[in-house]
This record gives C-alpha cells, sequence and structure tokens, in this order.
C-alpha cells in the first residue's frame, strides 16, 4: 500500500498541473496571427480581346505583404502554389456577363516559416469575362485578397485587408483596406489600351523585374 501513495499523489500532481496549464496554452495560441494586405496594383490592366471564345482577359499586378506581427515563427504547411492564394470576388452591374480568375498551379509539397516581422510580394492576377469584347472592365465592384484557404494551412488565424476597385460610367476607383486610402486611377471608364498578345513567361518575367526593382528601391530607402 505504502509504495501506491507516491504514484497515486503524482499522478493528481500531474492532472492538475495539465488542467492549470492547458487554458493559458491556448490564450497563447490564440493571441498568434498572421495579416496579409494588398497595398498596391497596377493601372491600366493589361487586355486581351479573345473574340474566337468570347471573353476578354484581363492582368494585374498586385503588391501585398504579410506581416507576423508577434514574436515567434509561425509555420504554414502547403500542397500545391500560389500560397497565400489570390482570390476575386466581383459583383458586376450586368450579370449577365460570367468571371472566371485564370491562375497556374504547381504542384508542391513542403512547409513555410514565416518569421516575425514584414515581407512584400509582387503577384500577377488575371481573371476573364466571358460575353465582354471590349478593352474596358464592365461596371460594378471588384475585390482582390490573399489568403492561406486553398494550397495551404495556416495554424492561426489570418486577417484579409483587400484591395476594392469600383468602376462607375465616371471614374475607376481603387480603395485599400489596409489604411483607408481611396486612389480615383481612371476619372473615366473607358480604357484607351491598344490591345497585345504576350506570352505568360513574358508577363511573369515583367512582374519579376518590377518586384525587383521596387525591391531595390525600397532598400535605398
Amino acid at each position: 500500500m505504502q509504495t501506491t501513495h507516491p504514484l497515486k499523489w503524482k499522478a493528481i500532481t500531474l492532472l492538475i498541473l495539465s488542467i492549470t496549464l492547458c487554458p493559458s496554452v491556448k490564450i497563447s495560441a490564440a493571441e498568434d496571427y498572421l495579416i496579409v494586405s494588398v497595398v498596391d496594383a497596377s493601372f491600366p490592366p493589361s487586355m486581351s480581346v479573345k473574340e474566337q471564345w468570347n471573353f476578354t482577359r484581363f492582368g494585374f499586378a498586385i503588391d501585398y505583404k504579410i506581416e507576423n506581427p508577434t514574436q515567434s515563427d509561425i509555420i504554414i504547411d502547403y500542397v500545391c502554389a500560389p500560397f497565400p492564394f489570390p482570390r476575386l470576388k466581383t459583383n458586376l452591374v450586368n450579370q449577365t456577363l460570367e468571371v472566371y480568375q485564370f491562375f497556374i498551379v504547381e504542384w508542391v509539397m513542403g512547409q513555410y516559416t514565416i518569421r516575425p516581422g514584414i515581407r512584400y510580394e509582387t503577384y500577377p492576377c488575371y481573371f476573364e469575362i466571358y460575353y465582354h469584347l471590349n478593352k474596358s472592365l464592365p461596371l460594378g465592384r471588384y475585390e482582390w485578397w490573399f489568403d492561406y484557404t486553398n494550397c495551404s494551412t495556416c495554424p492561426v488565424p489570418v486577417v484579409t485587408e483587400k484591395l476594392i476597385i469600383q468602376v462607375t460610367e465616371t471614374t475607376i476607383s481603387y480603395f485599400f483596406e489596409y489604411n483607408n486610402e481611396t486612389r480615383v486611377v481612371s476619372p473615366t471608364q473607358t480604357i484607351e489600351v491598344a490591345d497585345f498578345e504576350l506570352p505568360l513567361y513574358v508577363f511573369s518575367l515583367l512582374f519579376l523585374v518590377r518586384a525587383y526593382l521596387k525591391r531595390k528601391r525600397r532598400n535605398r530607402i
């Protein structure tokens, strides 16, 4: 009997410690989070009218930042790229138009560590609007953001701050949620840009050069 008492007290002590420590672990884990914000976007968009397929493709270079405001690393598991994943939501005046987001998925697998601080990236975002064969963005609302719900899983909450593009009969404006800035990028709805056709790898190269130059300018500041 005497040999069982120490084991019993150890079990009771371990149970008490587990009950008291579990809530504190949950609270500290909930305090970790990420912020993914759209901070800039190109204008005018690249455009390509595809009459044979009855759609127009639009493209934007969107700058975003990933901020880890905590004091610890955050590890994200991914099974494909891109991640964070680009998201588009539209609410067009002409409801008969069909909008499809266009992107390339690369099948990869691994883990990515996001360290405390801020990191800037640029991603080329494309979408196709069917039954729309001109170079002007259709009237309506476009929302762009990035998250970790596709291709990857994040162990902490992710705050997303969007870019909202509003196209009216008179103006095209960008609204950035991360700093509540509204920027009128075009005083008129009509975009006068020549139609062009470039391979996707050329677009990617241009975006990489643009991102490199932007990062180089930022390092000089």
